[in-house]
């Protein structure tokens, strides 16, 4: 099954497939709502993608001169505001934020042709009491 899994998600993200079906493609990645704890460790390997979530965290300490959201933090960071705070390409920055979000340590919202996003604290916590748990 985890074969399976790799190369599905190998190529949605070759053929950029990803971002129109990753709200129904989440569901699989998490195993029928089961949180993966590889797959969340493996996001967390890069420092920017802890870095992205540490972010997030603060949204209102780390972009307050970018108008974080269009209502209130609830809402999320724009992808565009966290391309330019990580300093990479538009490309390199969607794909680790891809890769954060078919995680499941964060969420997005589009609203038209922009994307914000979230920390998702549920998954976070379930994966700390875990780690405590196993380690």
């Amino acid at each position: 099954m985890q074969l399976y899994r790799y190369f599905a998600i190998h190529l949605l993200l070759k053929y950029d497939i990803l971002k129109v079906l990753s709200p129904y493609f989440s569901l699989i990645l998490k195993n029928d709502g089961v949180m993966d704890i590889n797959l969340i460790s493996k996001a967390l390997a890069h420092p920017l993608r802890r870095q992205i979530l540490l972010w997030l965290k603060y949204p209102e300490q780390y972009f307050s001169q970018l108008n974080v959201c269009t209502e209130s933090n609830s809402v999320g960071v724009c992808a565009g505001h966290i391309e330019k705070k990580g300093h990479v390409a538009q490309s390199t920055m969607s794909k680790h934020l891809a890769i954060l979000q078919n995680s499941g340590l964060v969420e997005v919202r589009k609203y038209g042709q922009w994307s914000y996003f979230s920390r998702n604290e549920v998954i976070i916590e379930q994966y700390i009491n875990d780690l405590k748990d196993t380690l």
